[in-house]
């Protein structure tokens, strides 16, 4: 994986843009295990941002923006619309 997300418990992990070019997506570990346990997302990923609780996360993918929680991992689509060219920033405020 070319990119990485630890979750904040630690027990996580999303690994995404793969200099393969055919291993686009996002992938979960259970660290440290170098094997996945599942695809997240199909498309290129470029941003991925943990819960403070670890029980999910955000990922940006193509130009949508998704949300992921356990136990499910559902990929639910928040937004879409976002220009493939323009960085998304994004912050967790409590």
């Amino acid at each position: 994986e070319k990119d990485i997300s630890l979750s904040p418990n630690g027990n996580w992990l999303v690994g995404w843009g793969s200099v393969n070019t055919s291993s686009s997506g996002a992938r979960l570990y259970q660290y440290p295990s170098t094997y996945p346990l599942q695809t997240l997302v199909e498309g290129q990923v470029k941003t991925v941002l943990w819960q403070p609780d670890s029980k999910g996360f955000f990922i940006q993918s193509d130009d949508a923006l998704f949300h992921l929680s356990f136990p499910g991992l559902n990929a639910d689509e928040i937004e879409a619309g976002f220009l493939s060219q323009e960085p998304l920033e994004m912050i967790w405020i409590e």
